[in-house]
Order: structure tokens, then C-alpha cells, then sequence
């Protein structure tokens, strides 16, 4: 019996961790056996501090009783949960994870440095290179201008939140192919003229961009 335990679980973290490794490089969340315990960890490979969630499905094993949020600093690994397996039981175990920027008072102060030679107060050409429109208060906003700064991809930043001048500027592009349109969910991007709005997989957005780091 343990064998049999102990073969179903290394096949079953062998493909979760293959699938995570593959599907995302700035957080990867593992799970893996330490002795008695399957634990799970949360790997940090970014320049800045991350919230991470974990959700999970357990049977058979103790010590998940619901998602689990922490903060992992920049290039930090942090334990996230650590399940006991039920004696005489095969262990199940299914999990996703989430995260999004919550930076370190210092990171603020840094990022914010940066990002002074990337606003614009004049939205000039629109038809090269990376322009962000960014309100205030937003995690998706945050989320793609942290992406950008570490990864020393070019662009513009125009904030909207207290300038009714850039606002309306962004509005008019907008409305300018969709005319009809009300609300949309921020950031707003123009690459090389290209409009993009309410993106649903940011993520897999920001990461085509590479293209533009700089040399």
C-alpha cells in the first residue's frame, strides 16, 4: 500500500509541477513531499513583492481549510501550505494560484522614480511604440506597469484619474472605433496604434510586449 501511495503521488506532482513550471515564470507555486508532509511553496522570481493565493482541492489529507494568501518578497520562497496525509489513505490533491503585485514601501519609492521620465503630459504620436493609460486604485494597472519596469520594456504611461484632459484623449481614441461604448476595465493600451481595452488575459498580453525591451 505505501508504494502504491507513494507512486500516485510522485505521478500526480510531477504533473502539476510540470504544468505550473510551463504555464508561468514571475510566481511558480509548487507542491511537493517533505517527509510526511506535502508542501506547498510559493517562488517569487520577480524584482518585487507579490500577493499570492492559493486555492486548493484536498481529500485524504489534513491541514487546507481554505485559500491561503501571503506575501512572497522579490526573489523570496515562502511555505504556503503543508497538508498531512491520512493514514492508509491516497492523498488528492488539485491546486491554482493567483497573485498580483503588492509592493514593498522601498519598491514604491523605486518604481516611482522610474515611472517620473515615463509619464507624458502631452499624448503626442500614438501610432509607435507602448502608450499606458492607467487610473489610480487599479490592481490590473499596477500588475502591467510592474511588468514592464522589470522587464525594461519601453513605453509611455498616461494617467487619467486626475486630468480630465488625458481622460477625454483616452476616450476619444476609444469611442473613435467604438463609438457606442461606455465602460471599459483598465489599463488601456496603444502599441504602435493599436488599441487594446477590458483584456481579459493580461497576463499573456503583457508577456507579447517583450518585443519592445530595450536593447
Amino acid at each position: 500500500m505505501k508504494s502504491t501511495i507513494q507512486l500516485c503521488i510522485t505521478i500526480i506532482l510531477f504533473l502539476l509541477n510540470t504544468i505550473l513550471n510551463a504555464q508561468d515564470k514571475t510566481v511558480l507555486v509548487t507542491l511537493k513531499q517533505e517527509g510526511n508532509s506535502l508542501v506547498t511553496k510559493a517562488i517569487n522570481n520577480s524584482n518585487s513583492q507579490q500577493e499570492v493565493t492559493v486555492t486548493m482541492e484536498v481529500k485524504n489529507c489534513n491541514g487546507y481549510k481554505g485559500p491561503v494568501t501571503k506575501l512572497v518578497g522579490a526573489k523570496k520562497t515562502v511555505e504556503m501550505v503543508r497538508l498531512t496525509p491520512l493514514p492508509n489513505k491516497v492523498p488528492q490533491v488539485s491546486y491554482n494560484y493567483s497573485y498580483v503585485p503588492k509592493l514593498s514601501d522601498a519598491e514604491i519609492a523605486a518604481q516611482e522614480k522610474q515611472l517620473q521620465e515615463k509619464r507624458v503630459s502631452v499624448l503626442g504620436e500614438i501610432n509607435k511604440g507602448i502608450i499606458l493609460f492607467s487610473q489610480d486604485g487599479c490592481p490590473r494597472c499596477s500588475y502591467a506597469v510592474t511588468y514592464l519596469l522589470e522587464n525594461d520594456i519601453d513605453f509611455k504611461m498616461v494617467e487619467t484619474t486626475e486630468d480630465e484632459a488625458k481622460k477625454q484623449a483616452m476616450w476619444e481614441i476609444i469611442r473613435a472605433e467604438n463609438p457606442d461604448i461606455t465602460e471599459i476595465t483598465f489599463p488601456v493600451f496603444l502599441v504602435n496604434g493599436k488599441l487594446s481595452y477590458s483584456i481579459e488575459d493580461l497576463k499573456g498580453f503583457t508577456s507579447e510586449l517583450d518585443v519592445f525591451k530595450i536593447n
